[in-house]
């Protein structure tokens, strides 16, 4: 069941990524992101994410990668963000010395 959720600067949000790959019928092709490397608020993740070695390196060029956002949505239980996870980023851009945008709308499965 597909839920509609919203995103402010205080929610607590994980981050994950990976370059593991797996064999199909299709051929190679990145696994989905299945875990988190970073939580705690965007603004925490963020500079997490800004100081991450392994993850500048495979931005940097030649590897194939897949990230995800998650939100914490009970005690214990998180749940990978499906749409629109880049709308993430909006809740730090600043106009005019002041925030853009004060939440986001995300969808959950």
């Amino acid at each position: 069941m597909t839920q509609t959720i919203e995103i402010t600067r205080r929610t607590i949000l994980g981050f994950g990524y990976t370059s593991a790959c797996e064999q199909t019928e299709h051929g190679l092709r990145v696994c989905e992101v299945t875990s988190m490397c970073h939580k705690g608020t965007i603004k925490t993740v963020t500079e997490k994410i800004e100081n991450d070695r392994e993850l500048a390196s495979y931005q940097s060029g030649g590897t194939c990668y897949k990230t995800a956002w998650f939100i914490k949505v009970s005690k214990g239980v998180w749940k990978k963000i499906t749409t629109p996870a880049y709308s993430v980023d909006d809740l730090l851009t600043k106009y005019d010395g002041r925030y853009f945008v004060e939440s986001v709308t995300a969808t959950i499965d």
